[in-house]
């Protein structure tokens, strides 16, 4: 069984699956971000490497292309390790989504997009 964690008010995603499957998932997701994160930009874009966005005082700069990173790790689970006590769901950021109640968007972050220029 795979396990597909996200940290509340964070971009990150952290998926847990055997080691036989490991590699055909990373190759499966870097292909689908790669052609859903292209999908957002014209050839030209594609092309040159960013995008050129207006300011609020009309001055024009570069900004690059949104992209992903997948990090892959492996290892064995300890089986000496001793569980931790489980912190509040105030205190910890990693939330069951069944238990989630705090929907609010993340206010740091700037709005519009869903990944950091």
């Amino acid at each position: 069984e795979d396990f597909v964690g996200h940290r509340n008010g964070a971009e990150e995603f952290v998926i847990i699956t055997t080691l036989s499957f490991g590699p055909p998932l990373h190759d499966a997701l870097t292909r689908r971000l790669t052609e859903e994160l292209h999908s957002f930009y014209n050839f030209m874009e594609r092309d040159q490497g960013y995008v050129l966005i207006e300011d609020g005082s009309g001055k024009q700069s570069q900004k690059p292309l949104m992209s992903a990173h997948i990090t892959v790790s492996q290892g064995e689970p300890d089986p000496n390790a001793q569980p931790s006590k489980a912190a509040s769901t105030s205190d910890d950021p990693w939330v069951d989504a069944s238990e989630d109640q705090d929907q609010k968007p993340d206010s740091s972050k700037p709005s519009g997009s869903a990944f950091d220029w």
